[in-house]
């Protein structure tokens, strides 16, 4: 796929894995890279837990050589937390920071942080001027198209930030008020994409390789972030490429390839935080591995109570049989 360029950053895909809150750690990051994921983020870190040296919300910037190139998105309100939040983790190696003026939970928005930001742009413009002055890595915006139906500021925004000088500009293409429900506004991505000067990457309802092509047509975006998209379907990756090179959809994995997968998640897993922990933390993965599996639904209340990775592999191989 061609190459992305944002700064100094070379990137040699268009198509880049979004951070996830709860799901995008190492082993997730690991899963997808090995099936097409040139390029992923860690988990959203908030500036003040930084600031306070938390260790559990430090620890999502913990990565491996196999992890690279890596950005990390960066929440806030005030710019000097900001700023230490952000030197901190460009200390740490990595290669992007995002600040995330998109996020739509409500005790992100009670902070005035996330998508909050899109109505306050002196705030907004404070932090990333002070953010691009003082940083040697790139930094980008991710924002929203507006706030609801009546506030659809998104071109204002992204302006507005060009001129603080960010290398890239990532835009969901829904509301706050949308969150990640309803229809995705290809014309606004399209008419920022027209106004600014630097790469705009699009987010937002794709979930497969025609997906994928369809927003690159409709807004002539530099590149897209999958989300959602990457859960349990690391072949999302291979599937968008064959999509974009050939115009043909990408043969599925096989029964085997997924619950090879799976396993290897759940090792993944178990080998970073241990046995118990990681069997917890990959319950929520086993319904997307699963979905549309038969006999799906009488498994997985059983795998939320299995207790070894080889009581799981023994559940799954039911299923496969």
């Amino acid at each position: 796929m061609s190459e992305l360029k944002i700064g100094k950053l070379i990137l040699n895909s268009r198509v880049l894995l979004s951070p996830l809150a709860g799901i995008s750690d190492l082993p997730f990051r690991i899963i997808n890279r090995q099936f097409g994921c040139r390029f992923a983020f860690t988990e959203m870190i908030d500036a003040s837990s930084i600031k306070y040296r938390k260790r559990k919300k430090i620890c999502r910037l913990e990565t491996i050589p196999e992890d690279k190139p890596l950005g990390s998105q960066l929440l806030g309100w005030d710019s000097k937390t900001m700023l230490e939040g952000a030197l901190f983790i460009q200390s740490q190696g990595i290669d992007l920071i995002d600040v995330n003026a998109s996020c739509p939970a409500k005790k992100v928005i009670k902070k005035k942080a996330g998508a909050f930001l899109m109505r306050e742009p002196e705030k907004l413009k404070e932090i990333l001027k002070i953010l691009t002055k003082n940083l040697e890595i790139p930094v980008t915006l991710k924002i929203r198209i507006g706030w609801d139906d009546n506030n659809l500021n998104a071109v204002e925004i992204a302006l507005l930030a060009q001129d603080c000088g960010i290398d890239a500009l990532v835009i969901h293409g829904r509301h706050y008020r949308q969150g990640h429900q309803g229809p995705v506004n290809y014309a606004i991505i399209k008419e920022v994409k027209k106004r600014l000067n630097i790469p705009v990457i699009a987010n937002g309802g794709i979930w497969c390789g025609r997906d994928a092509l369809l927003m690159f047509e409709q807004t002539g975006c530099d590149g897209i972030m999958i989300a959602r998209g990457a859960l349990g379907n690391p072949w999302i990756f291979k599937e968008i490429e064959s999509f974009l090179k050939k115009g043909t959809s990408f043969v599925r994995p096989d029964f085997n390839m997924i619950r090879d997968t799976l396993v290897k998640h759940l090792h993944l897993l178990t080998n970073k935080d241990g046995v118990r922990l990681g069997i917890v933390k990959m319950r929520k993965f086993f319904r997307y591995y699963l979905k549309n599996i038969p006999g799906r639904k009488k498994i997985i209340p059983l795998l939320d109570k299995a207790k070894s990775e080889e009581e799981v592999a023994e559940l799954i191989d039911t299923l496969f049989d």
